[in-house]
């Protein structure tokens, strides 16, 4: 099973545990929300967590270093004929299904959905938490995560899905690969940015901000259990909770994905370059 696949099963099961928790709010009264959250809830975070725990190793050595730095590839491409480059058997990104520039697009369009995940979920997802820590008044106050921009893994996983699939072959001709040499360049180039980008994100401050969120979703779980007449939550509040974490997890889920198929598809490009060499000398 492929890593993306694993990461969106793990996602339908915590829709799944969402779903069941958001259908018992429906039929309880506000005496018997802490009946939710004695049953429910302590599965559904420890999924939360386990989803979460997964980015830590799962990204081990994904960090990105910029492995084109002044743009050797297009050099190398300069006087090569693509007549001559087209039978050569070039290394693909893992699972590829279509052309290299439209794996690139794909990229291209996860990280403007799932980038800058810290300032744009975690950060406020932490204060959210802390809101409601600092203050058990605050819980009652908290009745929606609309307001943050959360992204929509059926649509990742359909871009996903036009470009990947379980084929295995790790090589195939450069010609159905890119259609010109100038493609070719034009794909490093855009690789080079999307590598720029995730280079702005460092993992450590990534896993950082799980960590505090982590932390703070304990403890604020245990509060509500421990002293429920402090920490009253009302049907709206826990659906927000419920909301935010599942959209969390998934969130780090799929950007697990993003970071493994940008290694993939710059281990191709760089595991290319004696290829094309060979031929262009």
């Amino acid at each position: 099973m492929s890593s993306f696949q694993r990461s969106f099963n793990h996602a339908i099961s915590l829709e799944h545990q969402s779903q069941l928790i958001l259908a018992e709010l429906g039929d309880l009264t506000n005496d018997s929300l802490q009946i939710v959250s004695m049953e429910r809830m302590p599965a559904f975070i420890g999924s939360f967590i386990s989803s979460l725990s997964g980015f830590m190793t799962t990204t081990q050595g994904t960090d990105v270093a910029g492995f084109t730095s002044g743009n050797p590839f297009p050099n190398v491409l300069k006087n090569a004929k693509y007549t001559v480059l087209s039978p050569v058997e070039v290394y693909i990104p893992e699972g590829l299904n279509g052309t290299l520039p439209e794996y690139l697009s794909m990229l291209e369009s996860w990280h403007s959905k799932i980038g800058n995940i810290v300032e744009r979920l975690l950060q406020p997802f932490q204060e959210w938490l802390a809101l409601g820590l600092s203050d058990p008044v605050n819980l009652s106050k908290i009745t929606s995560s609309a307001r943050w921009n959360i992204a929509d893994p059926k649509v990742l996983q359909k871009e996903l899905k036009a470009v990947v699939n379980t084929n295995k072959d790790e090589r195939r001709p450069f010609s159905e690969v890119v259609s010109s040499i100038n493609e070719w360049n034009v794909s490093v180039d855009r690789l080079n940015a999307l590598e720029l980008a995730a280079n702005s994100e460092k993992l450590s401050d990534i896993k950082a901000s799980i960590n505090t969120v982590i932390g703070s979703l304990e403890l604020l779980i245990n509060r509500i259990e421990e002293s429920p007449e402090t920490y009253k939550v009302s049907k709206s509040t826990l659906a927000a909770l419920v909301n935010l974490t599942h959209a969390a997890a998934v969130e780090v889920e799929l950007y697990t994905v993003y970071r493994h198929n940008l290694k993939t598809a710059t281990q191709a490009v760089v595991d290319t370059l004696p290829l094309l060499k060979k031929v262009t000398k």
